[in-house]
């Protein structure tokens, strides 16, 4: 999950124009992800001793906010710079191995498993991911955009 919760801490930073409290980064992973939400305190601890965010007070807010730390790197340098961070990352992990072999872009990723988990905030199990994934290509899929369809197809079925 690291991985997702340094997306969101970039994603929480864009939306507010500025460094993101805990809740905030919480609350953009609602938005996004919401079975990710609850993630976010564990492994933004992991990211602050990897070096790629920092924790700092702010005096006018009264709350500590996290900033990332340059480079600021988008999903797959980040997995290909810390393949440990990738195999933690669960689902980002299983998505992309499942659909390409290597890491994705986050951002279809992050649509699939919105698809995958309906928008629910109840986490998943990484082998209900690996079971929809496998009944998607064996359907043809071949990228993040026709697992979509094939979800979104089945959803209107009722399957």
């Amino acid at each position: 999950m690291p991985i997702m919760i340094y997306e969101f801490v970039k994603g929480a930073t864009r939306k507010l124009g500025r460094a993101p409290t805990t809740r905030e980064i919480e609350e953009y992973a609602l938005e996004v992800l919401p079975m990710c939400a609850d993630h976010v305190q564990d492994h933004i601890v992991l990211l602050e001793r990897k070096g790629l965010v920092r924790r700092r007070f702010d005096p006018e807010r009264k709350a500590f906010v996290w900033e990332l730390v340059p480079p600021i790197r988008t999903a797959q340098q980040l997995a290909e710079e810390f393949p440990e961070l990738y195999l933690e990352s669960m689902y980002y992990h299983a998505v992309s191995e499942r659909l390409a072999g290597k890491p994705l872009p986050m951002e279809p990723v992050i649509k699939v498993l919105y698809e995958i988990s309906k928008g629910e905030r109840k986490r998943i199990p990484v082998s209900v991911i690996h079971r929809v994934l496998a009944r998607a290509l064996e359907k043809g899929a071949q990228s993040p955009e026709e697992v979509l369809t094939i979800l979104k197809e089945e959803m209107e079925r009722g399957q």
